[in-house]
């Protein structure tokens, strides 16, 4: 997804995603099957919405231990990775590990109608079927409410796009990349809304994030397009709300605004810390944990001055 150069991040070339659903199996099983059951259902919605403006498609992997939402947005500059292991699950089943390629529209829309409720949600696959299951208590007992199919795909058509869908080397190099970051900070997830959701959020065009080694010292300082607002926040061990500083060396780069401040919100709803990293022209890294016991991390490329 990002590659690196001299002066910064460079995106690589989109490639065409013209249908809805793609299958790829690290098996040769054809008639897969897999089930997700999760255990609060309140907790994925909130997650599938928290990055509801960025994404269209992604992809579903069933591993053994565990399941995974990754997504990319259409423009290349945003990835998501959603994983839980499958001991968290209140269901899970897969018969041979594999991937499901969905438009996420589809989904998104789906959970939508039922967000904030207490409702069960399950997604299973049989054969080239990926369907949900959204479940309510009705007068103490659970009843299943709404069940969407949300796509379907002939095998001999996936076997013609495989060759296109390089969206699982583009986590891979995501990866990498994390391990290369010279700066992290954790933060308490209120304080971390509140560094994006000041009274200048408007006024403010991006942001630029400093590591500082001899100081093991973070600094976040909003810029406004025009140059003339500046909004500082630092954080060391020992300030109230900071819970970890880690710079390995000194590094800065700088991030649109736009979309942490849309994030910001609703981060704190899911989890009480949040990791950042960051490194010099390379991508920004949130992670949470979830209260549903799972992991969100997210990757922004860094902004081309």
């Amino acid at each position: 997804m990002f590659k690196e150069r001299e002066k910064g991040i460079e995106k690589l070339k989109p490639r065409p995603f013209s249908l809805k659903i793609l299958l790829f199996f690290f098996h040769s099983g054809i008639n897969v099957k897999g089930v997700v059951k999760f255990t609060s259902g309140i907790d994925f919605i909130a997650t599938i919405s928290m990055f509801e403006k960025l994404f269209e498609h992604g992809i579903l992997e069933f591993r053994k231990d565990k399941f995974m939402i990754k997504s990319i947005a259409s423009n290349k500059s945003f990835a998501s990775i959603y994983e839980i292991d499958s001991a968290m699950l209140d269901e899970y089943e897969v018969d041979e590990e594999f991937i499901i390629a969905v438009n996420l529209e589809d989904l998104k829309d789906l959970l939508k109608r039922h967000e904030k409720k207490e409702v069960g949600i399950k997604l299973e696959v049989d054969g080239y079927k990926l369907r949900c299951f959204i479940t309510k208590k009705v007068g103490g007992r659970k009843k299943q409410v709404y069940s969407k199919l949300i796509t379907e795909l002939p095998f001999q058509d996936v076997k013609t796009v495989i060759p296109d869908l390089d969206i699982v080397s583009a986590f891979e190099k995501l990866k990498q990349l994390e391990e290369t970051l010279s700066a992290s900070v954790k933060i308490f997830s209120m304080l971390y809304s509140d560094v994006f959701t000041h009274d200048f959020k408007k006024l403010v065009d991006s942001y630029v994030f400093k590591g500082v080694k001899d100081e093991n010292m973070v600094i976040v300082q909003g810029v406004g397009s025009d140059k003339d607002i500046e909004y500082v926040n630092e954080f060391r061990i020992g300030d109230e709300a900071v819970v970890e500083v880690d710079v390995k060396e000194d590094c800065e780069s700088s991030y649109s605004s736009d979309n942490l401040t849309e994030l910001a919100s609703k981060i704190k709803k899911l989890s009480d810390i949040v990791e950042i990293k960051f490194g010099t022209y390379k991508p920004l890294v949130l992670k949470v944990n979830t209260i549903g016991n799972a992991v969100i991390t997210y990757y922004q490329a860094p902004r081309k001055e």
